[in-house]
């Protein structure tokens, strides 16, 4: 599948599916070569006849396979950035052969000619080179190839991702990229700069367990400036003609601006990665000067709860906002999320409304108005966890489960955001921070409760049950009675926890009505 540019050269086919496949037939074709050259040179001494047969053979084939001999037929062009890769393979194998394609040359000369023909010691020398000339001449007559051409490059994609279900696919960043650097291809800086910061992007897809972030990247990249979901079966078509929606080779300037846009690509796939460390996200601005209270919410937001369906909108504002502005916008996604998230909203209203949203600060930068999206924000939150939804899903929902970390970090957030608010004043405590890898779950009734209505697993595990420690030492006394436990709690640094040393015993309904506090 290609498709026609015009250059000054003429007409060339830029191809958009089916280079793998011509990949392997050229590098068949190069094997069927080099087997023909090791039969000259095997039968020099012994039978200068068929040396010499075998030895124009090769001769005419490499100089078929090197494009300085032309057939009529359409000649493969190499892009400046597979150049390397392929060149001298043949030549000098030693000095590529860590190249993947060289390992795959090396396998299918073993595969389809050393093993089966030149090592089977029952034929002849001259047996030999007709079964190379039998399996070349099916290489070049017997393979078929369809060739689906187009002069519109978002006819040609469409095609692509509607037919490509077979086979190891090119991924939607290589595609991509292949389409970028036949743009630019004349202007060799650019070029080099557009390669380097594909590679970041292309990288994504790669490794194990690493299928679709590629494409989930892309996703979110348009959707952020389009400020609309693209078509599931479209992407590579609305990547295109949102970003790079130029024909032929483009000029200086056109270059220089498709590289800065895969630059920015890059740049916010290096932020996208950090969200995958286990210390969290890197705050997106140099010499940060919000509170650290803040970042702690951007990390939260993002490894803790892990709302990645606000990617578009964080990608737009790290861009086009400053860092007041970016804290705020953070600060209320994540008290949003979070309650939506545990009250089982609808996914999808909230997802798209983060869209909308991204194309709206793209477009109006500093003049975003922070206040509306507040509003709107919690207008939609609200219609689907209101304030009765949220108290029953805290205390349904919101449980301690035993080996769970991923469940349990998420009580682990919520009550230590509980215990940075300030009900009186109706804010939060930003001078407080509770590092999550320093902070333990408690579980008041101890969970070695054997007896009574707290070894029930109900109870046991119910939020009300549930408070944390903050730096005090508290692993020795994790086991004991509440009337042992009440003298640490005295001394804990931590709200909640320290409230519980005024109770004098520990029962179901003090359980109950902590809960509904």
């Amino acid at each position: 599948i290609g498709v026609v540019n015009n250059s000054a050269r003429g007409p060339l086919l830029e191809l958009v599916d089916g280079q793998q496949r011509c990949t392997t037939i050229f590098l068949a074709l190069a094997a069927c070569a080099h087997a023909f050259s090791n039969v000259a040179k095997k039968t020099a001494k012994s039978d200068e006849t068929l040396a010499g047969e075998a030895k124009q053979e090769a001769a005419e084939l490499w100089e078929d396979l090197s494009q300085r001999r032309r057939v009529g037929s359409p000649k493969l062009q190499l892009s400046r950035e597979d150049r390397d890769a392929l060149s001298g393979i043949f030549e000098d194998e030693r000095a590529h052969a860590r190249s993947p394609v060289s390992a795959a040359y090396r396998r299918l000369r073993r595969e389809l000619v050393s093993r089966p023909i030149l090592a089977n010691t029952t034929s002849s020398w001259r047996q030999k080179l007709d079964e190379v000339r039998v399996l070349r001449d099916h290489l070049r007559s017997g393979t078929e190839f369809i060739l689906i051409t187009s002069s519109r490059d978002a006819d040609i994609y469409v095609l692509f991702e509607s037919l490509n279900t077979r086979g190891k696919d090119l991924t939607h960043a290589e595609l991509l990229r292949t389409r970028t650097m036949s743009l630019v291809s004349k202007h060799q800086h650019e070029a080099e700069s557009l390669s380097e910061a594909w590679s970041t992007i292309v990288d994504l897809d790669r490794g194990k367990n690493n299928e679709n972030r590629g494409r989930q990247f892309l996703q979110d990249f348009y959707n952020s400036h389009a400020g609309e979901r693209a078509s599931e079966h479209a992407l590579l078509k609305e990547c295109t003609v949102q970003f790079f929606d130029y024909e032929g080779q483009v000029s200086l300037t056109v270059a220089r601006g498709i590289r800065d846009i895969v630059r920015r690509m890059s740049d916010a796939v290096r932020y996208l990665e950090t969200w995958r460390r286990p210390t969290g996200p890197e705050w997106p601005y140099s010499d940060a000067r919000s509170k650290k209270w803040v970042r702690d919410r951007h990390a939260r937001l993002l490894s803790v709860l892990g709302h990645r369906a606000a990617t578009p909108l964080i990608l737009a504002a790290r861009e086009c906002l400053d860092e007041k502005q970016f804290s705020k916008l953070i600060t209320d996604i994540e008290l949003a999320a979070f309650r939506y998230e545990v009250c089982k909203g609808e996914p999808n209203k909230l997802s798209n409304f983060y869209i909308r949203m991204s194309k709206t600060v793209r477009d109006q930068a500093a003049d975003f108005d922070l206040e509306k999206f507040k509003t709107d924000l919690w207008e939609l939150v609200l219609g689907e966890a209101g304030d009765d939804d949220f108290g029953r899903a805290i205390e349904t929902r919101l449980r301690y489960v035993p080996g769970n970390t991923r469940v349990n970090r998420r009580v682990l957030h919520f009550l230590t955001t509980l215990d940075q608010f300030d009900r009186n004043s109706g804010r939060f405590e930003m001078n407080t921070i509770y590092a999550q890898d320093l902070t333990d779950l408690e579980h008041i009734a101890p969970q070695s409760t054997r007896v009574g209505p707290f070894a029930s697993e109900e109870y046991k595990h119910s939020i009300g049950n549930i408070t944390f420690w903050g730096s005090y030492p508290n692993r020795a006394a994790q086991d004991d009675s509440f009337e042992l436990k009440r003298s640490a709690y005295l001394g804990c640094n931590v709200k909640m926890t320290r409230k519980l040393a005024a109770l004098t015993e520990w029962t179901p309904d003090a359980m109950r009505e902590r809960a509904a506090g």
